[in-house]
């Protein structure tokens, strides 16, 4: 079980990564880019919990983190996205 949590927590932290760099890129196309940086405040959220379900498998902070991060980037992409459609 300890290494599906891990799996899953470095997953998180991977989509989280790569939906912000897809903002970071449509925020420099449609001229938002300030709204785009506003995301690596999630990225830094699934590190921390990564990081938490590495250390601490039993605690349940660490995928709060995790589902929280993928949440506000994924939402984050769709605005900005629909900003530039």
């Amino acid at each position: 079980m300890q290494r599906v949590g891990r799996t899953a927590a470095a997953s998180a932290v991977a989509v989280t990564a790569a939906s912000w760099l897809l903002a970071v890129v449509l925020g420099a196309a449609g001229g938002h880019l300030g709204d785009a940086l506003m995301g690596l405040s999630a990225v830094a959220f699934a590190v921390v919990g990564a990081l938490v379900v590495w250390q601490r498998p039993g605690n349940a902070i660490g995928p709060l983190f995790c589902a929280g991060a993928v949440s506000l980037t994924i939402l984050g992409v769709g605005g900005l996205y629909a900003r530039y459609a």
